[in-house]
């Protein structure tokens, strides 16, 4: 277990160096896909907004938090005690979207807080860390009657759109502004085995499913709209985003 943590650690600081390439333009509105993933997320964590209240009241850690989506995705909600994680420096030098109590440089693997410190949880597109044992590091982490919410890019998105691009299923790209491409990991699961992960390190309600685009505002990627095409299904009922719900 030792050797294969240190092994994630060493890939986590390569995609730390790819994410300090990425931040200035990261949340751009020409960043459609990514843009188009935020969306989902915030549609659906609106619908659920009664069921995220209390635990979002209690101390919160962000984790692979990037410049923060918490006000966006909860807007008007403030927490006792909030808590930024990245290992990407330049991502959490970005201005914030709201006051937290604390930026912490470091691995998702090895988060330098002490257990069950979480009412809530949240990893929003975890891909470029969901691998083994990142679960165990957010069961310890949250407490035993929290609550943790992670999302991911889909496979179902993700595999036709990589099969095109000539990618591995675990590789993504962004092309900058300037032309430069920039791959980095994104390592997408299926259902069934973030269900098993996250049962097994103990958390006992797993729930795991995927959310449709928001056809309101913003329009689709043409890599959205392109997977849908591939799976022969219109946009509004791809599954785009994959929801990791554990209590």
């Amino acid at each position: 277990m030792i050797d294969t943590l240190r092994l994630h650690m060493h890939k986590s600081i390569d995609t730390a160096k790819n994410y300090d390439l990425l931040a200035d333009e990261y949340y751009d509105t020409d960043h459609l896909t990514t843009r188009n993933f935020d969306d989902s997320t915030a549609r659906y964590l609106a619908r659920v907004r009664l069921m995220t209240s209390k635990y979002l009241k209690g101390t919160v850690v962000d984790v692979g938090s990037g410049r923060g989506q918490l006000a966006h995705y909860f807007p008007g909600h403030t927490s006792a005690y909030r808590y930024e994680v990245d290992l990407s420096r330049k991502m959490l030098d970005l201005p914030r979207q709201s006051a937290i109590d604390g930026r912490i440089h470091a691995s998702a693997f090895e988060v330098p807080l002490r257990d069950s410190i979480a009412d809530l949880v949240t990893a929003f597109l975890f891909d470029p860390f969901n691998v083994a044992p990142i679960e165990k590091e957010m069961r310890r982490i949250t407490r035993p009657d929290g609550l943790f919410i992670g999302t991911l890019p889909s496979i179902e998105w993700a595999l036709p759109v990589r099969t095109a691009a000539g990618l591995a299923i675990d590789r993504t790209q962004f092309c900058l502004r300037d032309g430069t491409v920039v791959e980095a990991p994104s390592f997408v699961s299926s259902h069934s085995e973030l269900r098993d992960r996250f049962a097994t390190v103990g958390f006992s309600d797993v729930a795991v499913f995927d959310i449709a685009p928001s056809m309101s505002g913003r329009p689709l990627s043409r890599h959205v709209l392109h997977a849908a095409s591939v799976r022969g299904v219109e946009p509004d009922r791809l599954g785009l985003v994959t929801v990791v719900l554990c209590k």
